[in-house]
């Protein structure tokens, strides 16, 4: 999803608002947040829009503070369930607040071709979870959101880590002594029951609620491989569901065995061509995502620099295919020779070489000579390999040497019969070439 670097702009209906509840001594009510795909104009005032260009998704605001240094952060839960396919990119959000009984926009974040895709509820990615929105409220100090009912009852990361922290969290619940620290010590354990409230079972009674078994079963080694045979089961449906998807929790990265018959078919040797990358950034784009797995491993290069990347999501819209990693990129590349490489090994002649690293530098176009009406240019592309790398047109290499198949030329200032001369073309005797 897109990222909010330039945050929310108050529009100028939001901070008319804002001013008239200020002097009202009135409360601002956030109504709703909305997610778009719509476009502005070229050198749009974002301050003066008062609708979204095309809303795609509603959000439903779970909690709201006001920090205190003229915003309030707004909770919203961001759900993909109503999606239609195959997504839509995300350009635009907005927040909207209530004046009297008109919904207004109050504030407005828009992206452009900087967006990222919001998938579809057929996507093998599920969204379901929220965002935090810094809201800019000025000097009010009285905010009131609309709750869904939907969502009255939930708690966020930072209410549960609260709760949790809590010395007194569940104050109508028994308080226990000190940890035990010896296994043989245990008698019992407090279980709830349908009185809601704890009571002592003990261990064997656990084992077989827990297990399905009583203790004796437990113990044989039949039943515990029919157990370990279950479990290993749904692993693999698991891994196959993820696999059907083309999700790779582990990143494909186990051992691979290349038998090599016939063909090399077990190495994944995908390559994608980059078509622009840069240092710093999270994100490449490649001329085509087929072949790549999301939270797999690759290889980025041109040639002369390298490193390792993993996938973390891939976003496509209309000729735009947008790789999404898990770090930046560190090194800046060449444009138009980059690529992503799924194995640094070559296969070739039924075996498997490592990658080599061929350096090649570039002569820039120099004056070589010039006369009064004359200017020579020279420009090469030369690999440091060995001479036998060298293409070379009109030459040959010699004793480490280049050497051209023209005569030698120079230029001369040549003067006849005691005048001021002229400028001409001679050769490595000095004898006029014209």
């Amino acid at each position: 999803m897109s990222t909010f670097d330039e945050g929310f702009v108050v529009t100028d209906v939001g901070l008319a608002l804002q001013s008239k509840q200020l002097a009202n001594g009135e409360a601002l009510k956030f109504s709703r947040a909305a997610y778009g795909a719509g476009m502005q104009p070229d050198g749009t005032d974002l301050r003066t829009v008062t609708a979204m260009v095309d809303e795609k998704l509603e959000l439903e605001i779970v909690k709201s503070s006001v920090v205190g240094n003229g915003t309030v952060d707004i909770t919203v839960m961001v759900d993909n369930t109503n999606v239609e396919a195959p997504g839509f990119p995300l350009t635009e959000v907005a927040m909207y607040a209530m004046d009297g009984d008109t919904e207004i926009l109050y504030a407005y974040a828009y992206f452009g071709d900087r967006h990222g895709w919001v998938p579809s509820a057929t996507d093998a990615r599920k969204i379901r979870n929220t965002m935090h929105f810094d809201i800019v409220i000025g000097r009010t100090t009285q905010v009131e959101v609309k709750l869904s009912s939907d969502w009255s009852a939930f708690a966020t990361t930072e209410d549960f880590e609260a709760h949790k922290d809590s010395e007194n969290a569940h104050p109508a619940l028994p308080h226990f002594g000190s940890a035990i620290t010896n296994p043989q010590d245990i008698a019992g354990i407090y279980c709830g029951s349908e009185d809601s409230k704890l009571h002592m079972a003990n261990l064997s009674d656990v084992r077989e609620v827990v297990l399905g078994d009583t203790r004796d079963m437990v113990q044989s080694y039949n039943s515990d491989k029919k157990r370990i045979d279950h479990l290993e089961r749904l692993v693999g449906n698991v891994y196959l569901a993820n696999e059907m998807a083309n999700i790779y929790l582990d990143g494909y990265d186990g051992m691979i065995i290349e038998p090599f018959d016939d063909i090399a078919e077990e190495v994944d040797r995908t390559v994608a061509q980059v078509t622009s990358v840069v240092s710093g950034d999270d994100s490449i784009d490649v001329e085509s995502a087929e072949g790549l797995i999301i939270g797999a491993h690759y290889q980025l290069t041109d040639g002369e620099k390298i490193e390792e990347v993993q996938v973390k999501g891939i976003n496509t819209s209309g000729k735009v295919q947008r790789v999404i990693l898990y770090d930046n990129v560190v090194n800046q590349y060449t444009d138009g020779r980059a690529k992503l490489y799924r194995s640094s090994v070559a296969i070739y002649n039924g075996r498997a070489y490592g990658g080599g690293n061929t350096r090649t530098d570039e002569w820039s176009p120099n004056e070589t000579f010039s006369g009064s009406n004359t200017a020579k240019d020279l420009s090469a592309t030369l690999s440091f390999d060995n001479s036998s790398s060298f293409e070379l047109s009109g030459a040959e290499m010699e004793n480490g040497q280049i050497i051209l198949d023209t005569a030698t030329i120079g230029i001369a200032l040549v003067s006849e019969g005691g005048g001021s001369g002229t400028w001409v073309r001679v050769d490595g005797e000095g004898d006029d070439i014209e």
